[in-house]
């Protein structure tokens, strides 16, 4: 490790320049049973149940210091590297990310999980995993992404894609087995009523089972596309 931290890393995680000012029911991403009256109160949405999408959610200005300045160097770039190349910035950056363990963009890093690089701009030689194309899956796992996590992700995916990138990056976290991860879908699925959410905790299962190998999921996720 470094014998200090960068200044760069400083400013994505700084309490102290951007300090949390957020109030109790902005915090979870998610709507729990502790600020489900308040939240209903404040929205005037008494639709609003537990484990819905919280509507008035804030990420960590720290946090979202770092998404603003990741997207405005992105842009700024975009002009002279190519968006999903090798040595692109959102590529670098997730590199540092990963090797900086910045656990605070793991919604970031959720959003983007189908990112995919451009296979002529990555150097030639030697062999590629099935997942290097697709380099988000590798930083959140060394994150330690938990299975929860992926659970709600899952259940709340855009895109038949997401749901296979997800399955592979479950199956590859440490201690967990194929065969078990069913078996937590059908458990959790109760927890998600909403009808998009029972809908797509059973496309995880029903690829779970075309794929023979967790590897496979890589491939099924490019023929089902981004397709909802």
């Amino acid at each position: 490790k470094p014998e200090r931290t960068p200044h760069s890393t400083e400013a994505i995680d700084n309490e102290v320049e951007h300090p949390d000012d957020r109030e109790p029911y902005e915090k979870d991403l998610y709507v729990t049973a502790a600020n489900l009256p308040v939240l209903r109160q404040l929205t005037g949405d008494n639709t609003l149940e537990v484990k819905m999408q919280n509507p008035l959610y804030r990420v960590r200005p720290a946090n979202e210091f770092y998404s603003q300045t990741l997207a405005a160097c992105w842009s700024e770039a975009a002009n002279h590297l190519k968006d999903g190349g090798y040595c692109s910035p959102l590529h670098l950056s997730l590199r540092a990310v990963s090797c900086w363990h910045v656990r605070s963009a793991m919604d970031d890093l959720l959003k983007i999980i189908d990112y995919k690089l451009d296979p002529q701009t990555i150097p030639h030689g030697g062999d590629m995993l099935e997942d290097y194309l697709h380099p988000v899956l590798r930083v959140l796992i060394n994150l330690g992404i938990e299975s929860e996590t992926i659970v709600r992700t899952i259940a709340n995916a855009e895109s038949k894609e997401r749901i296979c990138l997800l399955l592979w990056t479950w199956g590859h976290l440490k201690g967990v087995r194929k065969e078990e991860i069913p078996t937590i879908l059908e458990k959790e699925s109760v927890q998600y009523p909403e009808e998009k959410q029972q809908k797509n905790l059973r496309l995880a299962a029903d690829y779970l089972k075309k794929a023979e190998h967790i590897s496979d999921l890589i491939r099924l996720s490019e023929e089902t596309g981004k397709t909802p």
